[in-house]
């Protein structure tokens, strides 16, 4: 008979086991994953593409203390390919300040796009390919080129996996026009 004190005991018994198998195998996934957002598990490049935009925001919001949630204490971070609007800092504390002298007074905005991963080095190690377009402005100085502008550039950066998280460690910013440009010109509103 199928449905005997015998078979019912092992049919229960193969739904235990089934469903803890199942559970087991979600569990592993978890854990292995260390890529887990406020929306759920995900991928190590969108984790890169999240580490990207939270950089942004930062600099954007000037939150320089937070920087070491997404910069490498020895980061090296190159943009004297901008010239009067760049320069080279070295470490986490010298690319703070560099980053808050260029915010004071300011308001800035960074657009990122185009991400491409050009090598995964290794799985914790990755040189990565950015467009960028920066605005900073001074409001009563629109018109003053050293105040206001915008530029178009690329990052050729290596990001690393730090306590768990993308972090970049090095940046080489490279100009993408002809230079700084004067975003606002005409009849200001």
């Amino acid at each position: 008979m199928l449905w005997d004190g015998d078979s019912t005991h092992a049919f229960t018994k193969l739904l235990i086991l089934t469903f803890a198998l199942g559970f087991l195998s979600l569990a592993s996934v978890a854990i292995a994953s260390p890529w887990v957002t406020n929306s759920g598990p995900t991928t190590p490049f969108e984790a890169l593409i999240s580490a990207e935009y939270k950089t942004a925001w930062l600099i954007d919001s000037q939150n320089y203390t937070a920087l070491g949630e997404v910069f490498a204490d020895d980061i090296i971070y190159d943009s004297t390919d901008l010239g009067a609007y760049g320069g080279r800092a070295e470490g986490l504390d010298a690319a703070a300040s560099a980053l808050r002298a260029l915010g004071n007074g300011a308001r800035v905005s960074h657009l990122v796009t185009n991400t491409l991963v050009l090598d995964a080095i290794t799985p914790k190690k990755w040189r990565v390919l950015t467009y960028i377009t920066w605005s900073h402005w001074v409001d009563g100085a629109l018109d003053d080129i050293t105040k206001t502008w915008r530029i178009f550039y690329r990052c050729d950066d290596i990001w690393v996996i730090q306590d768990g998280v993308w972090k970049l460690q090095y940046s080489k910013v490279l100009n993408m026009g002809y230079g700084a440009e004067a975003p606002y010109y005409g009849n200001k509103n």
